[in-house]
């Protein structure tokens, strides 16, 4: 198995990152012979193999979807920066659109770099939407917007905001679990 092995002065304990892109690093302390880090890393192995590929099979499930690949912290700021007008327009012409069939009153829209949600509904009337839908699939897209869109009517997830959600999205419960293995939520 390969991974990057680092000393450092400051580590008490081995420590083990499995990275986004899957390659794994283990931080060791500085005094620490290399044998007996490589006969722990070898002890944790299967635990190890089942990270990477936890994580290689997210990046593939996530490029399905039309996500982008993982990023770290820095990378999605980034990310969020380039491309929030692009979305706010794509996102914004579909609340309209969709919102044509169910004529539903809202305040605001806002675009937002949320680590939680795809979207939520506030009580007084404000939809908020990811980013980051606008870049998936179009069936997505229109799920997580009908969804929003239905909480302006019900505001909770009763059998008559599932029936409004089957207007305009027949299949969503189809759609709703391909979501699941990516992460985040809606409300």
């Amino acid at each position: 198995m390969d991974y990057i092995l680092k000393k450092n002065k400051r580590t008490r304990m081995v420590r083990i990152i499995i990275k986004l892109d899957g390659s794994v690093v283990v931080t060791v302390p500085y005094r620490l012979p290399n044998y007996f880090a490589k006969r722990f890393v070898e002890s944790k192995r299967t635990w190890i193999e089942k990270r990477v590929a936890h994580f290689v099979d997210l990046q593939k499930k996530r490029e399905e979807s039309g996500l982008p690949k993982l990023m770290n912290v820095t990378e999605q700021k980034r990310d969020y920066r380039e491309k929030k007008e692009q979305a706010r327009t794509i996102i914004t012409s579909r609340v309209i659109e969709l919102n044509a069939v169910y004529s539903f009153i809202y305040k605001s829209i806002s675009i937002k770099n949320q680590k939680t949600r795809w979207g939520s509904c506030s009580r007084s009337g404000n939809l908020n939407f990811n980013y980051k839908i606008a870049f998936m699939t179009q069936e997505i897209l229109d799920y997580v917007v009908i969804h929003e869109l239905c909480h302006l009517k019900e505001f909770n997830h009763s059998p008559r905001f599932w029936s409004l959600v089957s207007t305009l999205c027949p299949d969503y419960k189809n759609i709703k679990a391909s979501m699941h293995p990516l992460g985040l939520s809606l409300s």
